[in-house]
């Protein structure tokens, strides 16, 4: 028997045998089919057979012949798709796999030959399907763009910062569509800044047009703040509770080198204590020791004399 492929949804085909036979009897999925010679058009998948039959009566059946449909594989994402300008969708088709595919944008070639194909840029895609020489189908994608919004995250210092600290993060867009995330939750929406009170990664999600665009994430680290400290006064010395990151003020103002736990009072003045943490996070200002002091009497040393009593 002699076949080929149908090729495409409503493609016929014609199969045939050796002509030098007197009669012949067809068959597809062992049901009678409509044709005494040595071709049959057929227009559907199955398998065949043919009996023959020679002048001297004689009856053969060849090998049956299994036939098969290539097709269709129009765009398993439609003939007419828009996408954002920043997106991409999947055009092809997967069951064309197995067979020769090609690929063009508005008629140029795109080395690509795997069965469906993430189209970026607007155009009118076409790709061919062939099994060789038998067979060759031809589909057509349009992909439109539609604008989507477009942004650039800010920042005005360093990512480090105390928490009682200002600090702002905004974004530079043309759109309103504006919604704030930390760690893939929403913290503020329709703003164009934010002040961040909580660590973490933040970005900003600008939608437009029925678009969105996702602007790259920025990781903020807030410091917290050293809690007030307290300190007890024991004769002339200041004594604080910390074990670390003192720093002793006189009048309002640090005290070069003291920032020890103990500081011995060497003056009088308004002293306070101050907490310094990480990243030099200061805590708010201990109370105010004022110091006075109205002078020590210093006593001479006394002089005596001795003489005789008669």
């Amino acid at each position: 028997l002699f076949g080929g492929t149908l090729c495409g949804p409503n493609s016929t085909l014609t199969i045939s045998t050796a002509a030098n036979f007197l009669s012949y009897s067809w068959t597809r999925n062992g049901y009678p089919q409509n044709s005494g010679t040595n071709e049959l058009q057929i227009d559907g998948e199955g398998t065949y057979k043919v009996a023959v039959m020679d002048e001297i009566g004689c009856r053969n059946t060849p090998p049956a012949l299994v036939i098969k449909r290539m097709g269709p594989f129009e765009s398993t994402s439609g003939l007419s798709n828009t996408i954002c300008s920043n997106d991409s969708i999947v055009i092809g088709n997967l069951s064309a796999a197995v067979y020769n595919v090609s690929w063009k944008r508005n008629g140029i070639d795109i080395p690509v030959s795997a069965s469906i194909f993430y189209a970026k840029d607007a155009g009118v895609y076409t790709y061919s399907v062939s099994n060789g020489a038998q067979c060759a189908l031809n589909y057509s994608t349009q992909v439109n763009h539609k604008a989507a919004p477009q942004g650039i995250l800010n920042t005005v210092k360093d990512t480090s910062f105390c928490e009682d600290d200002f600090y702002l993060l905004s974004v530079t867009t043309a759109t309103t569509g504006i919604n704030w995330y930390n760690n893939n939750t929403q913290v503020a929406f329709n703003v164009d800044k934010i002040n961040p009170y909580s660590s973490g990664n933040y970005y900003a999600v600008l939608t437009a047009n029925g678009c969105s665009f996702t602007t790259p994430k920025v990781k903020v680290n807030v410091v917290p703040v050293p809690s007030t400290p307290i300190f007890t006064v024991r004769f002339d010395s200041l004594i604080s509770f910390f074990p670390s990151g003192n720093q002793w003020l006189l009048n309002g103002e640090p005290i070069p080198g003291a920032t020890s736990r103990v500081y011995h009072i060497l003056e009088n003045g308004d002293y306070s204590l101050i907490n310094l943490g990480e990243a030099g996070c200061q805590s708010d200002t201990s109370v105010v020791l004022a110091f006075r002091t109205s002078g020590i009497y210093r006593r001479e040393q006394a002089t005596f004399n001795v003489f005789p009593n008669p």
